[in-house]
């Protein structure tokens, strides 16, 4: 029985070390790359426009951290006790839902209030649209959080991965 037990100890610390040096690679790879393109952003862009995506960004911080309401913490945290009481799909599912809803309507106020963060804190009137843009590019980003989520989950790194890879080409 005792060697039953260190074969799953020695298969599960395998599995996290393969996941955690797969997540790993894939991160230092994406920062690295970001990082190598400091330089072309700088050539082709002016320092107004690299503070307008900074600020864009920080916005897209604060949209992604507060949006899910730590739906995300919660898949994590009851998700093998959902499984195991065989209510898996529909413990993903209304998750899934609630997070999809809840991002509908931050999205919505984003949108609608665009004109005042471009005013305000883009100090720029004619970037209504861009802030609009940028309010359905961080709706489809909390979506795809999910899928990644799921991945992790899962514990398919290399789909992680692959998608993040993806991700960042386009």
């Amino acid at each position: 029985m005792i060697e039953a037990n260190d074969q799953n100890v020695e298969t599960e610390l395998k599995n996290v070390s393969k996941n955690t040096f797969i997540y790993g690679i894939g991160n230092v790879a994406i920062k690295s790359v970001t990082f190598l393109f400091i330089p072309l952003y700088t050539h082709y862009l002016s320092v107004f426009e690299v503070g307008i995506i900074v600020l864009l960004e920080l916005l897209e911080v604060l949209y992604i951290t507060s949006v899910p309401l730590g739906i995300f913490s919660a898949l994590w945290r009851f998700f093998n006790p959902e499984k195991k009481a065989g209510r898996e799909k529909e413990f993903i599912s209304s998750n899934i839902l609630f997070i999809f809803a809840v991002n509908a309507v931050f999205c919505t106020i984003l949108i609608l209030s665009a004109s005042f963060i471009s005013e305000v804190y883009l100090s720029a009137t004619n970037l209504t649209s861009l802030v609009r843009v940028h309010a359905v590019v961080l709706f489809l980003g909390v979506n795809r959080t999910v899928l990644f989520t799921l991945f992790r989950i899962y514990e398919q790194a290399f789909r992680f991965i692959t998608f993040v890879f993806i991700e960042f080409s386009l």
